[in-house]
């Protein structure tokens, strides 16, 4: 080192991994939940040219565009996220777009929520929660991810991922 500034000592990788792991989750959360929001604008545009007195193709309703287009954007925020952070981690955050449209699809639209949609979004949240904290990614891939890709995507199923 010559005492430049060009020469600044760079982070620890787990410092940068983890920075990393962490916009990619930010990524998905933000992603998912416009997701539910956009599914829902469009929901409404359709509700609301139901009502009308003379409907219209859906594709001339702005509102409708706005729903189709966000929903655009926030996919591409979950494609994104894949950039950033393992699979591992960003594929049981796709349950975020379930649980937020439920509720969404319940405050907004008046929708209802049974007992038992809360009970499936409890499980949605405990089922993510297990997979994102319990190991770290890299066991997990080094464990399971060669041999054996079967089983984990059977057990990312199987807890709402």
């Amino acid at each position: 080192m010559n005492g430049t500034a060009g020469d600044a000592p760079s982070p620890p990788a787990d410092v940068e991994t983890d920075t990393r792991q962490l916009i990619g989750v930010c990524l998905a959360l933000s992603g998912n939940l416009l997701v539910s929001v956009a599914l829902n604008i469009t929901k409404h545009a359709h509700n609301l040219n139901q009502r009308a007195a003379k409907p219209q193709p859906y594709v001339k309703l702005p509102l409708w565009w706005t729903g189709f287009v966000s929903t655009i954007v926030g996919e591409l925020g979950n494609f994104a996220a894949y950039g950033f952070a393992d699979a591992s981690v960003i594929a049981p955050l796709g349950a975020i777009s379930v649980l937020s449209n439920a509720f969404i699809a319940a405050l907004v639209l008046g929708e209802g929520l049974r007992c038992r949609d809360l009970i499936g979004c409890c499980l949605c949240i405990a089922g993510g929660a297990v997979i994102v904290a319990s190991c770290s990614t890299h066991d997990l891939q080094d464990k399971y991810g060669h041999a054996h890709v079967g089983y984990y995507v059977l057990l990312c199923s199987m807890l709402g991922a």
